[in-house]
């Protein structure tokens, strides 16, 4: 039966040709699209574990026996609290070393007892000198204990998630290292763990884990920053796949309608000769599977070729694990490609064979009928009336195609947004956690701030143009005396607070208890150098040796000059939590001026210091947040030099978001240049199956009346003309389908982006010329082939 299968392809080899175009399409497409999705979500993956570590979560107690974990501990800070740069002693067991990722610069990780390993950057802190094999003294928890340095590994610590309480050498991840094979343990220790299974199932368990801050902290960088793209790569890519393989089934469900006749013909000769419905089933089966196993390899080379396309063209990396799981997931898709296309033809198989064998031999003549006595325009007109069915569903083929490409351009500019921003360079602290008392924000988290020292000798580096900083003052507000407020401060004040919101009272220990006061809340701070201080306060002269501010109003701002006459003092407040008591420390500032701010975007108050007063004032030592911006046409080796400077400011702070804004772009957009090329891919994938339908389509039908054409012919009728009847049918169906996916455009955009109507036309017009192209070679094909065939092949 496998040999006459065989023959049988090749005797109907224009039918097993087109089968096999559709199957090698659909299997290099949907295969392609699974090696390139998989090959850069591996990238992404071994990314994201190499910056912030491979595990999910760390715990406080131990977790269950279901849970895989590795421990580790901190045994307290290596050097004096009052130092500024404080530096976390503790170990790692075998399995932490191995999550860490560690990238060891020089030597080796440690293996025996009292071996350390030391982030690079604290080195330089402890001594520069203590080299590979060296002892240094530390001591812990009241001994001294000899260290023998076993390796140095990159900074790690400032990249990776941590505690919202986070305290130095109690809570945080160590920056000098020991093994567990030590002495020196702790009896509190810590369980990072890993959850078994998918990215997106460990999301969503780790929601559950993590519920409670008690309990422990989600490794949230690792998700919400190392896996932003991952999930919708598979959810984009899993979306065109289904697309080409549905648009494959109903490419080979139309086909049918042009070689119906070739089918009969052959399925009425199966049942003359003695072939029952069970055999004839069989040999289709046989068949499609021959065909199925050489498109296979047909595919393979396309696959290759496509798959780096992809790849190049959207996050030109990737990196492949040849696992069971990957196996499966290229067997599972060939299956599924292969049932499909079994079932439809199958399906339209039986269909025929429910005719009788003579029925079968004679043809099935289509029911349409061709009018030969009216205007062309009425012609039109009876045609489309009687192909109502068809005329619909090549409109909404014809939609599909320009809403495709239009929807899929669409997404990757609403994807990629619009970077507008000059800096290169944004660094921040990631959180903290507080509670509000009498109206003051009291942190309960060791906000360490990027130091100002470091951040001003950055100030010198000559290939930055500019840092602008937001001081680590978000624990510090204003208190303005209840006697000498104005109305105007009191509204702007009570634009947070309710008007009877608790005021600061006077009690013995507060510095300044003139009155009581109310604490404005709504206000940022900006700090400047002496020199930028005179420059805003113009020819205005003052004391810059004591505590003296500015304040900026916002240019729309409802405040004026005179809300402040009656200020000539403020103080500044900052509540700190001593286990159940509050202390607070209290600064007086002179109010040096009130000026209008000249930048229009900002809309708050804005109180400006000389940052190094607040900083010996003991305010804030540095900054939450800061912004730097490079000098133009920096060499390689010089943005190499002021990247290594920024990365060694950080390192000392714990849980950083830092981001070189210029790579940071580019990964950004990414996502949305997949979502872009795809969906333009799809288009031209689409576009080349329903062109190739649409053909078969108005060919079959042509061939399944061709007697009646061919009288039609011998009566005067012109070949152009005839054409002209064949293809109203998709004239008018584009036409419709501008219409349609016009609408659908204006209700996309209009409703969901902030950019006008025109920022995306050029989109849907690539849409409609594309598709025309189309339309017109399809009618060009046809204008040939029907002008090809006489009157007399026609009528046999």
């Amino acid at each position: 039966m496998i040999k006459n299968s065989i023959q049988l392809l090749i005797a109907q080899k224009k039918w097993s040709i087109l089968l096999c175009i559709y199957m090698c399409i659909s299997i290099t497409v949907i295969l392609s699209l699974y090696f390139s999705s998989d090959g850069i979500k591996n990238y992404l993956e071994n990314r994201a574990y190499e910056e912030y570590g491979e595990f999910d979560g760390v715990l406080y107690n131990e977790p269950a026996d279901n849970m895989d974990y590795a421990t580790y501990g901190i045994l307290g800070l290596a050097v004096s609290e009052d130092q500024k740069d404080k530096i976390s002693l503790g170990w790692m067991s075998e399995e932490m070393f191995e999550w860490s990722r560690m990238n060891v610069i020089e030597g080796k990780l440690p293996n025996n007892e009292n071996e350390v390993v030391v982030e690079e950057f604290y080195i330089s802190q402890i001594d520069p000198q203590w080299k590979i094999g060296d002892t240094r003294s530390f001591k812990v928890q009241g001994k001294n204990y000899e260290l023998k340095l076993s390796g140095i590994v990159e900074n790690y610590s400032y990249r990776w998630s941590a505690p919202n309480e986070l305290k130095k050498g109690i809570n945080d991840f160590p920056n000098i290292i020991l093994s567990e094979k030590n002495e020196l343990r702790t009896s509190d220790n810590f369980y990072a763990i890993q959850l078994k299974g998918s990215i997106n199932q460990n999301q969503s368990k780790s929601a559950d884990v993590f519920s409670d801050l008690d309990n422990g902290f989600l490794n949230s960088k690792l998700y919400y920053n190392g896996f932003m793209d991952y999930e919708m790569i598979t959810l984009i890519t899993t979306v065109f796949q289904i697309m080409v393989l549905i648009l494959a089934v109903i490419c080979i469900i139309l086909a049918f309608s042009y070689y119906r006749a070739n089918y009969n013909l052959k399925l009425g000769i199966y049942k003359t000769i003695g072939f029952t419905n069970k055999d004839i089933m069989k040999i289709e089966v046989i068949q499609l599977t021959i065909l199925f196993l050489v498109s296979v390899i047909i595919s393979i080379p396309f696959i290759y070729m496509i798959t780096n396309i992809f790849i190049s063209h959207t996050f030109g990396y990737s990196l492949y694990h040849i696992s069971w799981k990957f196996v499966a997931g290229i067997i599972i898709w060939l299956i599924l490609i292969f049932v499909l296309n079994v079932y439809t033809t199958i399906k339209q198989v039986k269909k025929l064979l429910t005719n009788s064998p003579l029925t079968l031999l004679k043809g099935i003549e289509a029911s349409q009928q061709v009018v030969y006595n009216k205007t062309f325009i009425k012609q039109t007109l009876d045609y489309l009336k009687n192909n109502t069915k068809s005329f619909i569903a090549q409109t909404i083929i014809i939609t599909f195609c320009i809403t495709s490409v239009f929807y899929s351009l669409y997404l990757e500019k609403e994807t990629m947004g619009i970077w507008d921003i000059q800096e290169d360079y944004y660094i921040s602290h990631s959180g903290y956690i507080s509670i509000d008392q009498n109206n003051q924000l009291v942190l309960l988290t060791e906000l360490i701030p990027f130091d100002y020292e470091r951040i001003n000798q950055l100030k010198t580096n000559p290939s930055i143009e500019s840092i602008v900083g937001e001081p680590a003052m978000i624990d510090v507000v204003p208190l303005i005396p209840d006697d000498k407020i104005s109305q105007g401060v009191l509204n702007e004040i009570e634009l947070n607070f309710p008007k009877d919101s608790n005021r600061v009272l006077i009690d013995s220990q507060r510095k300044y208890s003139d009155s009581n006061y109310l604490p404005w809340n709504n206000i940022s701070y900006q700090w400047v150098n002496s020199e930028e201080y005179e420059q805003l306060l113009g020819n205005m002269q003052t004391n810059l040796t004591e505590n003296g501010l500015i304040i900026l109003l916002p240019s729309n701002s409802n405040l004026n000059e005179e809300d402040f006459r009656t200020l000539d003092d403020i103080v500044l407040s900052k509540l700190t939590q001593n286990d159940t008591q509050y202390e607070q420390e209290e600064w007086l500032y002179r109010l040096d001026g009130v000026f209008y701010n000249t930048n229009d975007n900002t809309e708050e108050v804005t109180f400006v210091l000389i940052g190094e007063q607040a900083v010996e004032n003991g305010i804030s030592q540095g900054f939450t947040a800061v912004d730097i911006t490079l000098k133009d046409n920096l060499t390689e080796t010089q943005h190499e030099e002021i990247h290594n400077e920024i990365l060694d400011t950080v390192a000392t702070v714990p849980d950083v978001l830092f981001q070189d804004l210029n790579i940071f772009r580019v990964e950004d957009n990414k996502i949305a240049k997949y979502v872009g090329f795809l969906g333009v891919f799809n288009f031209w994938v689409t576009s080349l199956l329903v062109a190739i339908s649409m053909y078969l389509i108005v060919f079959g039908k042509f061939l399944a009346s061709k007697q009646r054409w061919a009288i039609y012919l011998a009566n005067g009728l012109t070949k152009g003309k005839m054409v002209g009847l064949l293809c109203c049918e998709l004239v008018v169906a584009y036409f419709s389908g501008i219409l349609l996916s016009s609408f659908i455009f204006i209700m996309i955009v209009w409703k969901n982006s902030d950019f006008p109507v025109v920022y995306y036309l050029p989109d849907l017009l690539f849409g409609f010329s594309i598709t025309f192209v189309f339309l017109v070679t399809l009618v060009l094909c046809l204008l040939t082939r029907v002008r090809s065939l006489s009157i007399l092949a026609l009528i046999r």
